[in-house]
This record gives C-alpha cells, sequence and structure tokens, in this order.
C-alpha cells in the first residue's frame, strides 16, 4: 500500500504522438527551465553533478519536451550584501541571456549566516527584484520561489541556520510571493525527515537531490506519460504516478511511496514496469506490461524498488548487443538529455530498433556534426559512427 503525499497525474503525451503519428519533437521548441540557486542547486553532496544534481534529475523527470539548465553556484546569496551575492555571478546574467520559459529560484540557505543575516531587512527587497528581473525579460517566465531544503542539527561546521529560516525567511519568501505574484514550492517540507539523505546535514546526496527533482516536478504539473501505482487492488486507496526512469527504495520513500506498499498498477501502452523485492533491483522480480487490477499475492506488498521502462531503441556500449544498454523513448535528446537518461557521451557501438522507428545518431551534442540513421537493429554501427553519439532523434 502506497502513503500518499500528492497526486501526480498527467496528460498522456506519448500516446498523442504515437496515435497521430507525428515525432515528438513536432511539437515545437523545448521549454526551457532556469535552476537558479547555491551549492545544493549545483549539485554539491551528490556523487556526480552532471548526473544527480537536482536539475540533472528533473531533466530525466521532464523529458525531451524541456531543456533544463543548471545556474547554481556554490556559497552564494539572495542578499545583494551577502559575502557572495548571486546578483554578482555571470551565471545570473547568462541565466537571463538563455531566455526561459520557468525560472526556480532557491537561494537563502548561505543568507543565514550571521554575517550575512546582518541584513536581513532588505532581503524581501533583494527577492523581490531579482524575480522581477526574470519576469520581465523578453521570455515573461513562470517564476517558483523556492523554500530551501530542511538544514539539520550538528551541521559539521556549516553555520546556516534552520532556526532563521523557518521562523524569519519562510514568512519572507511568501511575502514575496505576495508581492510579485511568484508561485512558491515547499522543498522545505519535501527534505522533512530524511537526515540520512544529508550527509553533511546542508547539502543532498544522490537520493536527496531526487527528493526535491520530484517535488519541484510536481510542483510544475506538467504533462508526461506516467505510470500509476495504488495502495490497494482494484485502483483503489492513495496513488503516486511517477514517469520511466530506475527507482531505488530510497527514491521510492522520496516520492511518498513506502516500502512494500503496492497492490495494483496502470500502465500506459508501450511501457513495461520490472517491480524488485529490495531496494537495489535484487531479490524476486515481476514484470507486468498492462493494468494490473491485483498484482497477485507473491507480488503485492512486496514493492522495494522498480524499473519503469518506455518503448523505444536500446543502445548498447558495445558491438554485438553487449555492455552496458539503455533505451530511450521517442523524442530529441540534446547531450545534456542523454546524460540525464544515464546514457553517456559517445558511447553507443550498437543499437536494436523496433519496427516503425527511425533513429537519428548526430556528432555533435546540438544535432550538428555528421548525421547516421538506422530504422533496424544494427549489431555495428561501423568504424566512422562508433562511439560517436552526442545527441539523438528518435520518431
Amino acid at each position: 500500500m502506497l502513503k500518499l503525499r500528492t497526486v501526480c497525474m498527467g496528460i498522456l503525451l506519448a500516446f498523442c504522438v504515437s496515435f497521430f503519428n507525428v515525432p515528438a519533437f513536432a511539437a515545437g521548441p523545448a521549454t526551457k527551465v532556469a535552476c537558479i540557486g547555491d551549492s545544493i542547486t549545483a549539485g554539491a553532496g551528490t556523487t556526480n553533478r552532471s548526473m544527480y544534481s537536482y536539475p540533472s534529475q528533473l531533466q530525466k523527470l521532464l523529458g525531451t519536451n524541456y531543456i533544463v539548465k543548471n545556474y547554481g553556484v556554490s556559497g552564494r546569496t539572495m542578499l545583494k550584501k551577502g559575502d557572495y551575492p548571486y546578483w554578482n555571478e555571470a551565471m545570473f546574467t547568462d541565466s537571463k541571456n538563455w531566455q526561459p520559459n520557468i525560472v526556480i529560484i532557491q537561494l537563502g540557505t548561505n543568507d543565514t549566516k550571521p554575517q550575512n543575516w546582518a541584513y536581513k531587512s532588505e532581503f524581501v527587497s533583494d527577492y523581490v527584484e531579482m524575480v522581477n528581473a526574470y519576469r520581465n525579460l523578453a521570455s515573461h517566465p513562470t517564476v517558483y520561489v523556492c523554500y530551501c531544503p530542511v538544514v539539520y542539527p550538528n551541521s559539521g561546521g556549516f553555520s546556516q541556520s534552520e532556526t532563521i529560516f523557518v521562523n524569519e525567511m519562510i514568512p519572507m519568501i511568501k511575502q514575496v510571493a505576495s508581492q510579485t505574484g511568484a508561485i512558491i514550492i515547499d522543498n522545505h517540507a519535501a527534505t522533512s525527515n530524511m537526515p540520512a539523505n544529508f550527509p553533511d546535514c546542508v547539502h543532498p546526496n544522490n537520493t536527496g537531490a531526487f527528493a526535491l527533482a520530484f517535488n519541484v516536478f510536481k510542483s510544475l504539473a506538467l504533462p508526461r506519460t506516467k505510470v500509476s501505482f495504488y495502495e490497494d487492488a482494484d485502483y483503489k486507496g492513495a496513488v503516486v504516478s511517477l514517469p520511466s526512469g530506475n527507482y531505488t527504495g530510497g527514491m521510492l520513500l522520496a516520492a511518498g511511496i513506502r516500502n512494500d506498499r503496492m497492490s495494483s498498477l496502470k500502465i500506459p501502452e508501450g511501457y513495461k514496469v520490472e517491480v524488485y523485492e529490495h531496494g537495489d533491483f535484487s531479490g524476486t522480480k515481476w514484470t507486468f506490461t498492462a493494468d494490473t487490477s491485483y498484482v497477485g499475492d507473491a507480488c503485492n506488498d512486496k514493492m522495494s524498488s522498480f524499473k519503469i521502462i518506455p518503448s523505444g531503441p536500446t543502445f548498447y556500449e558495445n558491438k554485438d548487443y553487449t555492455g552496458g544498454a539503455a533505451i530511450l523513448e521517442k523524442g530529441e535528446y540534446l547531450l545534456s538529455h542523454m546524460l540525464a537518461a544515464e546514457v553517456p557521451d559517445n558511447w553507443v557501438s550498437a543499437l536494436k530498433v523496433p519496427r516503425g522507428y527511425t533513429v537519428e545518431i548526430y556528432q555533435n551534442g546540438d544535432f550538428t556534426g555528421t548525421k547516421w540513421t538506422f530504422t533496424a537493429d544494427t549489431s555495428y554501427v561501423g568504424a566512422a559512427c562508433n562511439d560517436q553519439m552526442s545527441s539523438v532523434r528518435i520518431y
């Protein structure tokens, strides 16, 4: 059974694309999402920032109709008079020049340091000015302002203050939202009661960063095909919905799914779900390919991790379909999309292409350079193409 934190419902975009036989990337330019912040946004505390920072994991959740850029800079403050103001950074200028459609601001953790909070009277005015700086761009983005993640006790020499944030800063951010029309994302509540995911008490690890990404994903309420997991049989009880991806036990908890709590599920056409007994994709595995009103006595309340696998071409690290493998659904994958889907740059040597699919592999990360086209299984892509894929279109 699932403990409900929220219901995350989505429009079946992939179905619409298939039904009308239109390539996934034909709907128009991708929506640009700019993540503004400090070291927590930058990915400090994760094992690989380009893959596991919260913006990178948000990219994976949103899919290829969105481009997420990480504009986090370690140690930076919202306050102009802080020790390291974000205002002075090239990232601030770059993020505006990019003309994003969505802006997510998560600054404030470093402002709670004593030397910075001495200027707290200017926090609201500085924050309002930054929100308006983005809102007044030619792209007229929707701006979200985040309550910062929890600062856990015994922060190992860090001077950020949880007390200041809860008692003083949250009311100020509410005031900023009221004055500007910005939308609040509560990343504070989303990261409560998970000290193990903040090893140094300030910076999230990979799972903690996923908790942030998933909370932002829910808050944006953007369409994406999802599999829905239900607490009880017959699609009843609490429900949580997730897009394609591999979800460990820790990630399930971060998404609001308690261990061993699932009795039925709904699966969009073309998707497969592998449910595992243990939290690390080990133990007994059960596979589902269609709506299932009851998963069966053997599987009931046994889910500790799972993989949601879309239909699409499979890319292999080595020729003859060996080595690491990754399945990508229809879409337009820049290099940043590939990395978010855990497909390394310059990695592919073979691929399996389902009937009716076309794969266009590009030499550069922005669909430029040499292009190779594949419409059938290929045990070796050839010397010229081998380990050259930096972007790819699938339709």
